[in-house]
């Protein structure tokens, strides 16, 4: 075998083993994508904020409960956004809401109130908010403190429970700040925080890449 074949098949081996390395890491945390196409809308019943619709490209990825995390700025319902996504399970205030995500409120008026509150909004905000979806009870006024008071700051969703993944929509051209919002999303068993999941792709690359280079070496030895 020449120097030049011997080249070729060593420059095959490397970009064989980087396209495992490129197609492992796209998929992001968990295999959620790092950036997709988002729309919202309101569940019936109502049993979270809104339903969180996730596409990559035309497929659908998933919808997902979701809840607001910013009363400052306004997302509108069954409008396509595109958004970044990142997954959140930080101690602190991330800590908080992954706590409460976990231990749901009675209604979803608990569960969204007692997210806002870890969050630092006040009362007269909430309340004006939660006004346009129908008044809420003392009792579930209660319910959310006492939520947001127990809340652990350092909790970390273990396999199988939920955990948060932050949308950072994209401002239109010409438009203003979107809504930032939350949606609820089962953590894997494997992987951790910034660690990637492998798509179904990468055990047929990684057989490739190993006959490649038994090929190789057996090829070396020959000459």
């Amino acid at each position: 075998m020449d120097k030049a074949t011997v080249m070729r098949m060593r420059l095959l081996f490397m970009l064989i083993l980087a396209g495992l390395f490129i197609i492992g890491v796209v998929a992001g945390p968990y295999g959620i994508p790092d950036s997709a196409n988002i729309k919202v809308s309101i569940p019936s019943p109502r049993t979270c904020y809104f339903n969180v619709e996730v596409r990559v490209d035309s497929n659908l990825f998933g919808v997902f409960p979701g809840w607001c995390v910013d009363l400052d700025h306004t997302i509108y319902q069954n409008t396509l956004y595109t958004a970044s996504l990142e997954v959140k399970e930080t101690t602190g205030t991330w800590g908080k809401i992954n706590w409460i995500l976990n231990n749901n409120g009675s209604t979803w008026k608990v569960t969204q109130m007692a997210i806002w509150l870890v969050l630092g909004y006040s009362w007269d905000k909430i309340d004006l908010e939660m006004n346009k979806w129908g008044s809420y009870t003392p009792a579930e006024k209660n319910e959310a403190i006492e939520k947001a008071n127990a809340a652990d700051p350092n909790f970390i969703p273990p396999p199988g429970k939920i955990v948060a993944v932050f949308v950072d929509v994209q401002e239109p051209p010409g438009g203003t700040k979107v809504q930032e919002i939350i949606f609820e999303y089962p953590k894997p068993s494997g992987g951790g925080p910034g660690v990637p999941e492998f798509s179904e792709g990468v055990p047929a690359i990684a057989l490739l890449s190993l006959v490649s280079y038994v090929i190789l070496k057996r090829r070396l030895k020959a000459n």
